[in-house]
C-alpha cells in the first residue's frame, strides 16, 4: 500500500519527535548519543526535528544507543506510558 507525502511526513515527524523525547527523558544530550550512533550532531538534530528520515541501519543503531526496540520507535509502542509518565 502507497501512502501519501502527507502521511510520510506525518510519520517522518512522529519517529524525529519519539527520538528526542527518549533521548531527553533519558537526561542525555544530542552529542553524547550521536557520538556513539556514529552521526554527527547536526545529522541527529535534523532527524529529531524530522527533516531527515534516517537509513534503517542508522534507526537501529540509534536504538541501540538509546536502549529502545525499533518497534518502539517506528510504531510507538510503550513509547508514551514509559516517556511521558
Amino acid at each position: 500500500m502507497l501512502t501519501t507525502m502527507e502521511e510520510q511526513s506525518t510519520e517522518v515527524k512522529e519517529l524525529g519527535l519519539r527520538l528526542r523525547l527518549i533521548r531527553t527523558r533519558q537526561r542525555r544530550a544530542v552529542k553524547d548519543v550521536a557520538r556513539e550512533a556514529g552521526l554527527s550532531r547536526p545529522g541527529l538534530s535534523y532527524i529529531e526535528g524530522s527533516y531527515r528520515l534516517p537509513r534503517r541501519s542508522t534507526l537501529t543503531k540509534l536504538c541501540e544507543v538509546l536502549g529502545v526496540s525499533l518497534e518502539e520507535v517506528v510504531k510507538g509502542t510503550d513509547v508514551e506510558s514509559k516517556y511521558l509518565t
